[in-house]
């Protein structure tokens, strides 16, 4: 996690170049794409292990009841959607064009940043929201299955888990869109500078 921080750290004391210096501007567009880039491609790691792991809790445990099924699967629903949508979120990403600052580039990072927007809105919200009715749907049967304490167990770590995943998703979202914002508005400066 230090590591990470480390590149939201270099990323934000990043000063904008100056407009005189069309090869600095590029410079500066690729880092801060690439960063983007690395982003996704974690987030995307980390949704694939969750995925794996809900899988195979899902296929090991056999659970044949119809909430089990109907909770583990809206579990994994979710992850796989949120997969799709943060791979294509990735590739529509890799579609920019950099190598030549334009007002076409500027558009292409506008549009990318006007999905992303609504990715972390009302998206986020409801697949997230869908995944933890997942996981509510699973406890009736943790409570006959487990014992007292083990079931407290799940239910307050998975109620710390959630409230802690709602901060981190929120602080990151606000993050990302921000950088993106600050992006858009210091290109669309020194493209104004140019002309």
């Amino acid at each position: 996690m230090e590591d990470f921080d480390k590149i939201i750290s270099g990323w934000k004391n990043q000063l904008v170049p100056e407009p005189n210096n069309s090869s600095e501007i590029i410079r500066f567009a690729k880092e801060r794409l690439n960063d983007s880039r690395k982003k996704h491609f974690a987030t995307l790691i980390v949704l694939g292990i969750t995925l794996i792991v809900v899988a195979l809790y899902g296929v090991f445990t056999k659970g044949q009841s119809l909430l089990f099924i109907s909770g583990i699967g809206l579990m994994i629903a979710s992850l796989l959607v949120r997969i799709l949508i943060e791979w294509n979120s990735s590739e529509k990403l890799k579609k920019i064009n950099v190598d030549e600052i334009t007002s076409s580039y500027l558009q292409q990072l506008t549009r990318f940043y006007q999905s992303r927007k609504r990715i972390h809105g009302w998206v986020t919200v409801a697949v997230f929201s869908a995944y933890v009715v997942g996981f509510l749907l699973l406890l009736p049967l943790f409570k006959q299955t487990m014992s007292q304490g083990f079931f407290i167990y799940i239910l307050v770590s998975g109620l710390i888990t959630f409230t802690a995943l709602i901060y981190f998703i929120s602080r990151k979202t606000r993050e990302e869109l921000k950088r993106l914002n600050e992006t858009i508005v210091g290109l669309s400066e020194v493209m104004k500078s140019l002309e």
